[in-house]
């Protein structure tokens, strides 16, 4: 399934928001094949809420930015239902995100790691090279005397 055309599937979408959501979905798709995300629709579904959110957002946002007046003018429009509506509009897009990141951590593959977890394949790799440096030495040394 592929995130870019369902997400371009919808038809509200303005051209730079089409733009904006192909560059996320890319971006989601990137982290996914990272951290090797299985697709699945619930996942696509899941990345397709957490982008539109944040189109919605900029949409209301910008909205905002309209109705902002000039120290010197009067107001184009009272703005506390724009507000509203962004707070509204940015606490949706957090919920989406989280539920984003709740979704890939229950399918095994958490994509939101710290550095514990980013470090433990390696140190796993490293696991006995001190201890063989250390016996190389060791070795060294004996042979030399």
């Amino acid at each position: 399934m592929d995130l870019k055309s369902w997400v371009l599937d919808n038809t509200w979408l303005a051209d730079p928001e089409r733009a904006c959501a192909v560059k996320l979905a890319h971006e989601f798709e990137k982290m996914f094949d990272q951290f090797e995300v299985v697709r699945t629709p619930l996942l696509v579904l899941h990345a397709e809420h957490a982008i539109l959110s944040y189109l919605i957002v900029r949409r209301v946002e910008a909205r905002l930015n309209d109705g902002l007046e000039m120290e010197h003018d009067p107001p184009k429009r009272p703005l506390d239902p724009v507000l509203d509506a962004v707070g509204k509009a940015r606490e949706r897009w957090r919920k989406a995100m989280k539920e984003l990141e709740e979704y890939c951590a229950k399918a095994g593959t958490p994509i939101d790691r710290g550095l514990a977890d980013i470090m433990k394949p390696i140190l796993k790799k490293a696991e006995g090279v001190y201890e063989d440096a250390v016996e190389f030495e060791a070795r060294k040394k004996k042979a030399k005397k």
